[in-house]
């Protein structure tokens, strides 16, 4: 009988990126000795790791042979690897799918200090749409992005949040008071989209929702005419709900 239990780990593997980690985290040249201290590890293990990594061009011989640091050969394979990501391949199409679907301006995005940014915009078909690009940058309180990153925050992370906030008055609908702020989150919540209705622009509405995808969050939504959102709000809601189904399943 096959054991169900934990597969085996290789030792030498977990060795490995343990010593890359340390680099990482101590961001300096570091000697034999040091490595095998750090890792706990014997020190003519630690001297085979690491000569086979040089041979391999992912260590560098620092000071004659004294100490030794990563090269940009690591670097350069993640970039490779990152060219083709199979998860951000799967939210893209999703993105797209529900742009097509309703003709609006898709977006996603995630937290950037006290602003929401928008990582990727896909934009609407429609003559009259809502316009962004990627890197714009959202005030939390008054964007349906924002909103939508506060809620999926643990309680006190948010409130400490927003506590934080200068809540500026962008428009005659804008929220400007931290309690009607968490009113309105509190409301959109059971609802399970966040908007904002001419909060941040007089003339459009936004809809987002909050989602973890690897342990990350994030918030993806759609924008456009308030006249022409509002007309179509349980259309949109029900297509926002089903997406975010979708991506959370990465």
């Amino acid at each position: 009988m096959k054991n169900s239990g934990s597969p085996k780990l290789v030792k030498s593997a977990i060795r490995t990126m343990e010593l890359f980690a340390l680099f990482a985290d101590l961001k300096k040249p570091l000697a034999l000795a040091d490595i095998a201290q750090a890792l706990a590890a014997p020190k003519s293990s630690c001297h085979e790791l690491i000569q086979t990594l040089v041979q391999l061009g992912y260590i560098l011989v620092i000071d004659g042979g004294k100490s030794y640091y990563p090269s940009r050969r690591l670097l350069h394979v993640g970039e490779q690897i990152n060219t083709f990501n199979p998860i951000k391949e799967k939210i893209e199409h999703e993105l797209k799918r529900l742009r097509d679907l309703t003709g609006e301006t898709v977006f996603i995005g995630r937290m950037q200090g006290q602003q929401a940014v928008y990582t990727d915009v896909f934009d609407g078909n429609h003559a009259m749409r809502f316009t962004a690009q990627a890197g714009d940058l959202n005030d939390l309180h008054v964007s349906s992005i924002g909103k939508a990153l506060l809620a999926g925050m643990e309680e006190i992370e948010r409130n400490q949040c927003i506590a934080k906030l200068k809540l500026k008055r962008l428009s005659d609908s804008s929220i400007t008071g931290k309690k009607q702020l968490k009113e309105n989150l509190l409301a959109c919540g059971e609802q399970g989209v966040f908007t904002s209705v001419g909060e941040s622009l007089p003339d459009v509405m936004g809809m987002a929702m909050p989602v973890k995808i690897q342990g990350h969050l994030l918030a993806f939504g759609l924008a456009g005419p308030i006249t022409r959102v509002q007309k179509k709000l349980p259309v949109y809601m029900r297509a926002l709900k089903e997406s975010a189904e979708v991506m959370q399943r990465q």
